[in-house]
């Protein structure tokens, strides 16, 4: 909303549906911004143990399947908030995330979304 529209007169009502507005907005934001935390987060563990892997310890660390366990959630999380409202607010930011994931070979609940 621009300054001008935050100046404009109007009813309590408006206010209030404004206030609700922005609100719901700045706290689906934090929560995009918390789902592509998690997903980052994945590819930190992943890439660390890899290192490992790579120098001859050929196991996976517990912390990469948890990792790994919430970022299927936080990937299908975004491909329904995708697939549900494609014209919401930060659609863009939710296709930048989730396209690039769709062509990896990963176990299926990364890369495809549930009907």
């Amino acid at each position: 909303m621009t300054e001008d529209e935050k100046e404009t007169k109007v009813s309590k009502d408006v206010k209030k549906l404004r206030h609700f507005e922005e609100g719901m907005l700045k706290h689906y934001q934090s929560f995009l911004q918390v789902l592509e935390n998690i997903l980052q987060d994945f590819r930190r563990v992943r890439r660390q143990d890899n290192k490992q892997v790579k120098q001859g310890e050929f196991h996976l660390a517990p912390e990469v399947h948890e990792a790994e366990k919430l970022a299927i959630i936080a990937n299908k999380c975004m491909c329904d908030l995708l697939l549900r409202s494609p014209a919401f607010n930060f659609a863009k930011n939710l296709m930048a995330s989730v396209v690039p994931r769709m062509c990896l070979q990963q176990p299926e609940e990364v890369s495809h979304s549930p009907p």
